[in-house]
């Protein structure tokens, strides 16, 4: 097995929404999200099979929304994913970076 990372580094509320593309990706995958700014909201979608899903949040039905104040900034997603997109809300104070990191069968 190998690892392969995918990201949007440094991005700011003006970079708008952000697609993070993966050549390939394996079923396990760990999605961190960092950076300095302090307040705001990131909301997570995947893509699969060509179609577009609302990554959900622990509960199984509220999209996952990451908050920049919390301390709670990395997640398991499962699953084979094409793309994971990123819509930010109100990021203020400086920037975020979000990384996926997928275990590979090579």
């Amino acid at each position: 097995m190998s690892v392969k990372m995918y990201s949007a580094i440094g991005k700011v509320q003006a970079d708008g929404v952000q697609t993070i593309e993966m050549e390939e990706s394996g079923f396990v995958n760990q999605v961190s999200v960092g950076g300095d700014a302090t307040s705001g909201t990131l909301a997570f979608e995947y893509k699969a099979a060509g179609k577009w899903f609302n990554l959900l949040a622990s509960d199984g039905s509220t999209q996952l929304s990451v908050d920049m104040a919390s301390n709670t900034k990395a997640f398991i997603v499962q699953g084979c994913l094409d793309a994971v997109r990123v819509t930010p809300t109100s990021i203020a104070g400086g920037s975020y970076t979000v990384q996926v990191i997928s275990e590979v069968l090579t």
